[in-house]
């Protein structure tokens, strides 16, 4: 996962100084950019919750807690805005989500992995509302402090629901707001997440 976060660091920083020029468009109805760009995220969980199986119950007990808002969470994505297309773009993203878990235990969960989102924009306004959808292979790890236990799970399938706005600032990129709603089961440990994120993102 290191290897993956540190090639995409070094793509990201190449592609934005390639697509830096892309953003003054010809078209003069729309402000998008054309061509790749990149994009960095950071901002906090806000609430949802965590099921585990009966097997790994001592690191949540009950088998379900919710998730405690503040944790951070990181997004840094390689994106592509077809010449051809005003309201439709595509990213490739490593995303981490980290929270704590509201339990009598100290204990955090941590869901990271490499998503692909599709996003849909209003592209002729300078403040552009956009939605997106993201699928991809994420991993859980969930720790408690209190008792020294930690477990660990295989990659899974999970699933990103987005809603955002964003404003072009001149000669730095476009500034976004935007929400998220992020589900993952990881079936080798019995381990569901639900959580919901706000997240201040700059696409250049």
């Amino acid at each position: 996962m290191k290897k993956t976060l540190l090639s995409l660091s070094i793509i990201s920083i190449l592609l934005g100084s390639i697509s830096t020029a892309s953003f003054a468009s010809d078209d003069e109805k729309s402000k998008e950019p054309r061509g790749f760009y990149s994009a960095f995220g950071i901002g906090s969980t806000i609430g949802g919750n965590y099921k585990i199986s009966d097997k790994y119950e001592p690191l949540i007990p009950g088998q379900k807690a919710d998730a405690k808002a503040g944790g951070a969470t990181y997004s840094l994505a390689i994106g592509y805005q077809p010449f051809f297309i005003d309201f439709g773009r595509f990213e490739v993203e490593y995303l981490r989500v980290q929270s704590g878990v509201k339990s009598e235990h100290s204990t955090t969960a941590v869901n990271q992995g490499v998503m692909l989102n599709i996003y849909m924009q209003m592209p002729t306004w300078e403040l552009s509302p956009y939605l997106g959808f993201g699928i991809g292979m994420l991993e859980t790890d969930i720790t408690d402090k209190d008792m020294g236990l930690s477990l660990s799970s295989n990659q899974s399938t999970g699933y990103q629901g987005i809603l955002g706005l964003e404003f072009e600032f001149p000669f730095l990129g476009r500034l976004g707001l935007e929400g998220r709603y992020l589900h993952y089961k990881a079936n080798n440990i019995g381990v569901q997440s639900n959580v919901f994120t706000v997240m201040a993102k700059i696409r250049f």
